[in-house]
């Protein structure tokens, strides 16, 4: 493996620093013979599906992250009283109006 950096993790969406140490520190240990390419594959895959890896005894680290961190979106419905924006609902927030049709 060539050395995978935080800068490479900020790319695809790992902004957060206990997300990046988090990667930084399992890619050194468990995938040293995969390609930067190759595990940037993965953990964009990750991020994008971490249902998919939550059993998985190596990447399910990764995968309870992003479970925790996302915001889980409970509505996203149109809104009469206010045409042209979007009334979008995320568990544990405010309500949050938005410009999307």
């Amino acid at each position: 493996m060539s050395t995978l950096k935080a800068k490479d993790l900020s790319k695809i969406g790992y902004t957060n620093d206990q997300a990046r140490s988090l990667v930084i520190n399992i890619a050194s240990r468990h995938f040293k013979h995969h390609s930067k390419d190759e595990l940037i594959a993965l953990l964009t895959d990750i991020k994008a599906h971490p249902e998919n890896y939550v059993r998985d005894e190596v990447t399910g680290k990764i995968a309870e992250f992003w479970l925790q961190w996302l915001p889980r979106y409970t509505h996203l419905r149109t809104n009469t009283l206010r045409p042209g924006f979007t009334l979008l609902v995320v568990q544990g927030q405010e309500p949050v109006y938005t410009g999307w049709d």
